[in-house]
Order: C-alpha cells, then sequence, then structure tokens
C-alpha cells in the first residue's frame, strides 16, 4: 500500500486495490490458524525423525486446506464483483487484483506450512534471506508493474512473488525432508 501511494495513481485506484488486497488476503486467516495447530505436531515430527507420520499429516493439511483454498478462490473470481460492490460501485475497478491478489494468498495459505518446517529444521538462516529476497523484490515489482498497469500490475507483483515465494519455500522443504528421511532410513538399516 505505501509502494501504492508513491505511484501517480488516483486515489479511488489505491482505494480499490486496498479493498481487493483486504478481501482477496481473508484466506491467509486458514493457514495462520492451521498452521499454529500444525505446527507442534511438526516440531514433534522433526524431532522424534517421525518422516512417514510427518508426510501423512502434510498430506491431510493439504488436502483439507487445499479444497478450502480453491472454494475461496472460486468464490472470489464468480463474486468477487459483487463482494467488492458492497464497499461501494467504484470499487468493483479491483476486481482484476483482487483476483490476482486471491491466487497468490491460497497458494502461500495451501503451502504455508513449508517455512515453518525450514525453521524447526534449523534453515532459519535460509527462511530469512528468502523472504528478505522476496521483500526487495516486492517492492521492486510493485514500482515497476504498477507504474505501467496501476492496481492490476501491483497485484500482478503481489501474486508473482507470493507464488514464487510460496513454491521456493515448498522445494527448499520438501528437499529437506526427503534428505533427512533418506538419512534417517540409512543409519535404521545399518544398525
Amino acid at each position: 500500500m505505501i509502494a501504492l501511494g508513491l505511484l501517480p495513481l488516483t486515489p479511488e485506484d489505491v482505494s480499490s486495490f486496498a479493498a481487493a488486497a483486504e478481501t482477496g488476503s481473508m484466506i491467509l486467516l486458514l493457514s495462520k490458524s492451521t498452521d499454529k495447530y500444525f505446527q507442534p505436531h511438526l516440531a514433534v515430527f522433526i524431532e522424534r525423525h517421525a518422516w512417514s507420520e510427518g508426510d501423512a499429516m502434510r498430506q491431510r493439511r493439504l488436502i483439507w486446506v487445499g479444497a478450502i483454498c480453491i472454494m475461496f478462490f472460486l468464490l472470489m473470481v464468480f463474486a468477487g464483483k459483487s463482494i467488492l460492490s458492497l464497499y461501494g460501485d467504484s470499487f468493483v475497478r479491483g476486481y482484476p487484483a483482487l483476483c490476482l491478489i486471491s491466487a497468490g494468498c491460497c497458494l502461500w495459505s495451501t503451502f504455508s506450512l513449508a517455512p515453518a518446517y525450514l525453521k524447526f529444521s534449523g534453515s532459519n538462516r535460509t527462511v530469512l534471506l528468502v523472504t528478505a529476497a522476496s521483500a526487495l523484490a516486492m517492492i521492486t515489482l510493485t514500482f515497476l508493474l504498477g507504474s505501467r498497469w496501476g492496481t492490476t500490475g501491483a497485484a500482478v507483483a503481489f501474486c508473482v512473488v507470493l507464488t514464487s515465494t510460496s513454491l521456493m519455500f515448498l522445494w527448499l522443504a520438501r528437499r529437506h525432508f526427503l534428505v533427512a528421511s533418506r538419512q534417517s532410513e540409512d543409519v535404521s538399516t545399518r544398525q
């Protein structure tokens, strides 16, 4: 929002983006609450090297959270204009931004446990570096795309960065998980 305020956009454009961002990011409440539930279990699985149990938990969460994210995204796509019109008719212009923001937030919500897994596995520095790079990319792309395509460009920046960050954390966590589980299997077979 601060970056948008610095761009040559009308106050109406900025406010329609704010409404779209507020509405499209509501799904993040799901990831925040489910992460708080699953993180203690995740820590126990990592500590005990119970990789198969951890993977089963991850799959259950993925199905449950993924299904809700799909429903939320479809709601935003099909009813987004009506939802934005509740703020006022002029806010409907934020519909493309709403769809993009919702897509990024849904993907983040689906895979939001990955950075926690990395932190619990001792990769705090990696999480910090990816987060810092993502913040810099978000600011840069918001200025570049927002100055060219307005609020839709800013929403593209948001979606691209959040999606890339989600997928990067997922890839790093999955890679770590596979290495750790293989090492654990090798140790148990040698004993």
